[in-house]
């Protein structure tokens, strides 16, 4: 197969499988994550080895809408159960687990109900492992392309639970906004960088 081909493929095939997740959504778990996160004290982020780039993205994104957003980068399980040493009832955990599936990403949601925090999970299927301590559970199929799987899916599952969050919280989004430009002021070498940043979560706020 040639390299046009195999751009060609790949992509239409990313397409299908944003449509097929769009298709299968749980709406109603989808509103929940929402009213869990936004009346979250701390919101915990996990995803590690092919799961690290989501759980960046996506830890990057609720910075921008809430203060106390901690992202779990470490493979070591002892690690991990000390950065959620001081998780309660009160927070939620946001644990992305995709195949092959991390065992330290399964101790850190087990430790987490244990806690009596609440577990959204953004997995492939309702059979993970990982789901058997969600309070709610999200699904994006991650399918194989060549040597690698495609998680086109949950990025784009991902994308929206974002975008329902600015809309959810527009006013404290403004006001990060309205912080960024103050900073703009004190910092002008990340002017350009702040105003490009405005202009996009205004739009993303004004399309949703």
């Amino acid at each position: 197969m040639k390299r046009s081909e195999v751009l060609r493929s790949v992509m239409l095939s990313d397409a299908q499988r944003i449509r097929d997740a769009c298709e299968q959504l749980d709406v109603e778990a989808f509103d929940e994550a929402i009213r869990l996160i936004g009346r979250a004290r701390e919101i915990y982020v996990v995803g590690l080895r092919n799961c690290m780039p989501l759980a960046i993205l996506l830890a990057y994104h609720l910075r921008l809408i809430f203060p106390g957003v901690r992202l779990l980068q470490t493979d070591d399980a002892d690690g991990l159960l000390e950065q959620l040493l001081h998780i309660t009832e009160k927070d939620v955990m946001i644990a992305i687990s995709f195949p092959k599936y991390s065992m330290c990403t399964l101790k850190a949601t087990e430790f987490a109900n244990e806690r009596k925090a609440r577990v959204i999970t953004i997995t492939d299927e309702e059979f993970s492992p990982v789901n058997l301590y969600a309070s709610c559970r999200l699904l994006a199929k991650s399918e194989p392309t060549g040597i690698a799987d495609s998680l086109v899916a949950p990025m784009s599952l991902i994308n929206a639970l974002v975008a329902a969050l600015y809309r959810y919280k527009k006013k404290r989004v403004l006001h990060t906004l309205e912080m960024l430009e103050e900073i703009r002021e004190d910092y002008r070498g990340y002017a350009a960088d702040a105003e490009d940043l405005k202009e996009q979560l205004e739009k993303e706020i004004d399309h949703v």
